[in-house]
């Protein structure tokens, strides 16, 4: 009769009170943390297009930058090229400040 008792209660206790606390002391956090983490990523999703937009916008000013410069370069180069050497010399041995020899 006690063996027969014993079952009875192992028997109520995993098939009603075990299920019943596993409820109460999940109280749906598996949902809780699905919509979190759902709303997290959606977060992230947003976060990474305006991040995306912000780099591509610095990298095109960045080129924008680089391409005046080299424009600047590339005139300064071909003014010094079109500059010959002997009118180079003949300004400096014209000008009163220079220490050249004459």
């Amino acid at each position: 009769m006690a063996l027969s008792a014993g079952n009875a209660h192992f028997e109520h206790y995993y098939s009603q009170d075990l299920p019943s606390l596993i409820q109460i002391l999940d109280d749906g956090i598996l949902y809780k943390c699905k919509s979190r983490l759902n709303w997290i990523i959606s977060r992230l999703q947003n976060l990474t297009c305006s991040f995306k937009d912000f780099l591509l916008s610095l990298i095109q000013s960045e080129l924008s930058s680089l391409n005046q410069a080299n424009e600047a370069i590339s005139k300064i180069i071909q003014i010094t090229d079109a500059t010959s050497e002997d009118l180079s010399n003949s300004i400096f041995m014209q000008d009163p400040a220079s220490n050249c020899l004459r």
